[in-house]
């Protein structure tokens, strides 16, 4: 997709004045990098670059020829000096960076900070680590040449005579040392995702993206005490540390239990985990966490535990127990390394041992709990409520959020966030969560948040709007204070073309819907299970779902009339996959809205149209066409 632009000048601004330590009244410079399509400029990379700066000059000559015809050179620093005359783009950690005083400092930018400055005419784009530097130049081909990485399947590259930036320094850092946007394109595309400044766990980020989490966590970074104890290889000799559940429960939701308590146990968990660590030289993160849907061992010692301390004071305890012998081991045996170990809260541990003092203020139930200084703390709400913001008062499923994210923020100051963007037990419906995507962003900010993934289907592309939401949450993860209308509004209209404002009327419509329940009583989206007014007929009268429909066949009769086969046919898919949306909550309650004689057809339709897309989950792990079998079997 492309537009004619007979000039672009967008300024690389400063963040503060402060940065760059000149008066904010200094009248800033014009730096013409391209004239009418031509350039004397040359790109730079040091002598001995890395793989990511050599892959970020490329990207940057790639992007910059697509968007104006010009080519620009590359040369590598050695034998250089910069003088008034030189028009360099400099990538990286060159030796022309320390003469030209630019300051690149690791414990401001972290991996993933960036400075882009300027020094005569002479541009430079780095960080203090290979992240930052590639994360450098996307922010110079989106701010200056007006790139948009929008997905997977859409790069809007506009075509430009003209690229100016204006003088001064530019220096960014993340809101989050790492982020996830957990959706299946993510995951599967690395260059998709370092597009995007995304650095998730799943994700196979190579040398030449700067690696990312997946390096840096352990491989097996969730939930981990059956992996460090697995239950087929103790449980005959041990049944007391699975809480004696008979073996064959032993993995069933409830019966997933182990005796925290229990010193033999930890001396065996921490034997393996130094395994682990051994293993995998390169990771700092290893998680010592519980397994899905467990539940608090019924043996004495831990019931006495779990009555003082709480349940999630056990499993602190516990997991403080074992980071300690972590620690002193490492301080003895590889003392150059740093190992961080991970605590979930989450389910019957998401609420924090604290408690409120005379001043109001949470603070630790026990001084024994103080959480140890190499435990990081996965905060994941997964029985929150995501279409209200997570601190709203008038929410009674939030109304221990505040808790929550305060209480382990005072005990804790390392939390992550596992937080969540789609409804697993169905993919396709209306995730009505896009007015508190920003909000609970800030809130995670607020509330020493240093880590964030959010998971959405990570196990089939086009579901709900997910190349929207990838493209905003992206976004924001970096700088949740963005205008989030505004960056939708630029996703639709670069993303769906002459569909564009059919789809943002389409959001518009459902989002202004929900907003009208909530006038009258309040509707919940949780990320698993659903009350259910949210699927009820009465909550979607038929012209309201037919009034969703018709924005779609607009949409798709202004798409026929494209001459341009590829541009018609990829457009007709985009908006097809959206048009499942409303098409779905028909489907489902078809004879509350149409006669019964006419589904089969609506039906075959849907389904034919969801396999034209590619949606091939509907929820997490059960196959598209297992939806299907149930429609059918309701007749």
């Amino acid at each position: 997709m492309k537009k004619i632009v007979v000039s672009l000048l967008l300024a690389l601004v400063l963040l503060a004045s402060a940065c760059s330590g000149a008066p904010a009244t200094e009248e800033k410079k014009k730096i013409d990098i391209i004239t009418d399509g031509a350039s004397d400029y040359t790109v730079i990379v040091p002598e001995d670059a890395s793989e990511a700066e050599l892959y970020a000059a490329q990207e940057l000559k790639d992007f910059v020829r697509q968007a104006t015809g010009v080519s620009l050179p590359q040369e590598t620093d050695a034998g250089k000096t910069l003088t008034g005359e030189s028009r360099y783009l400099v990538i990286g950690d060159s030796q022309l960076k320390e003469a030209a005083g630019i300051v690149t400092d690791a414990s401001v930018l972290g991996t993933d900070g960036f400075v882009i400055e300027n020094e005569g005419n002479s541009l430079f784009l780095g960080g203090a680590a290979d992240r930052g530097t590639l994360y450098s130049v996307y922010e110079f081909l989106e701010k200056a040449v007006g790139v948009r990485f929008l997905a997977i399947d859409e790069t809007y590259v506009p075509e430009v005579k003209d690229v100016s930036v204006y003088s001064g320094r530019d220096e960014q850092v993340p809101a989050f040392q790492r982020r996830d946007v957990h959706f299946y394109p993510t995951i599967n595309n690395a260059d998709f995702a370092a597009r995007m400044r995304l650095n998730g766990v799943r994700t196979d980020l190579t040398a030449k993206h700067g690696y990312g989490s997946k390096q840096e966590w352990s491989e097996n970074w969730a939930h981990t005490l059956y992996m460090l104890l697995p239950p087929e290889e103790y449980y005959e000799d041990h049944p007391d540390w699975y809480g004696n559940v008979p073996y064959e429960e032993v993995t069933a939701d409830g019966n997933k239990r182990m005796c925290l308590t229990n010193d033999e146990l930890v001396a065996e968990l921490v034997k393996n985990l130094k395994q682990w660590i051994i293993d995998q030289p390169n990771a700092k993160y290893f998680a010592v966490a519980q397994e899905d849907n467990s539940s608090p061992c019924s043996c004495s010692n831990c019931q006495a535990s779990d009555a003082k301390y709480t349940f999630t004071g056990s499993m602190l305890n516990f997991v403080n127990k074992v980071a300690r012998q972590i620690e002193e081991w490492r301080r003895q045996t590889m003392p150059e390394r740093e190992i961080l170990i991970e605590m979930f809260a989450y389910q019957e541990t998401e609420l924090p041992p604290v408690k409120l003092n005379e001043n109001n203020e949470f603070e630790i139930l026990y001084p024994e709990l103080e959480v140890e200084d190499n435990v990081v703390v996965r905060i994941a709400p997964i029985w929150s409520c995501f279409s209200h913001d997570l601190f709203d008062p008038n929410c009674p499923d939030n109304s221990k959020s505040r808790q929550i994210f305060e209480g382990w923020g005072a005990i804790c100051d390392k939390i992550i966030m596992w937080t969540y963007c789609n409804n697993f037990e169905n993919y396709i419906m209306y995730f009505n969560n896009f007015r508190t995507i920003a909000s609970n962003y800030q809130t995670f900010v607020e509330n020493n948040v240093i880590e964030i993934l959010d998971q959405g289907a990570f196990d089939t592309p086009r579901t709900n709007l997910q190349e929207l939401r990838i493209y905003i949450q992206s976004k924001l993860q970096w700088d949740p204070y963005q205008d989030v209308n505004a960056l939708i509004e630029e996703f639709c209209n670069l993303y769906y073309g002459v569909a564009g404002s059919y789809v943002l009327d389409f959001i518009e419509l459902w989002n202004l819907h929900y907003a009208a329940i909530d006038t009258q009583s309040y509707m919940h989206f949780w990320c698993w299970d659903n009350y259910d007014n949210v699927y009820a007929a009465e909550n979607y009268p038929r012209r309201f779902l037919e009034q969703s429909m018709n924005l779609f066949d607009e949409a798709l009769e202004r798409i026929s009339v494209i001459e341009d086969d590829e541009t018609r046919e990829r457009l007709q898919e985009r908006v097809t996959a959206v048009s499942l949306i409303p098409r779905y909550y028909v489907m489902i309650n078809y004879d509350t809205y149409y006669d019964a004689g006419t589904k089969q057809a609506f039906v075959d339709q849907w389904f034919d149209d969801a396999e034209y897309v590619g949606l091939t989950r509907i929820s997490e792990g059960v196959p598209t066409s297992a939806l299907y079998e149930e429609i059918i079997a309701e007749e």
